[in-house]
Order: C-alpha cells, then structure tokens, then sequence
C-alpha cells in the first residue's frame, strides 16, 4: 500500500489507491476530508 503526497501551498492532497483525501491547517486544527479523483486533478 503506497500513500502519494502531493503538497500545495494552501493544502495537502493524499492519494491511497484509489481514496482521495484534502488536509489543511486552520492555526492549531487540521481539517481532513475525502474527496473525488475529479476534485484532487483539479486542485
């Protein structure tokens, strides 16, 4: 199971297989959410 990281300036995408998931950093919270394939190609 490999994990890619793609690292943006406002946020992270992580990609597991086929899951998709969006992280960023509001100050001391980190916000972590799933996505769609079509959303991450598009940030």
């Amino acid at each position: 199971m490999t994990t890619e990281i793609q690292q943006y300036k406002n946020c992270t995408i992580l990609k597991n297989n086929n899951d998709y998931q969006i992280l960023w950093s509001r100050g001391k919270e980190v916000l972590n959410f799933p996505i769609s394939q079509e959303l991450a190609e598009r940030v």
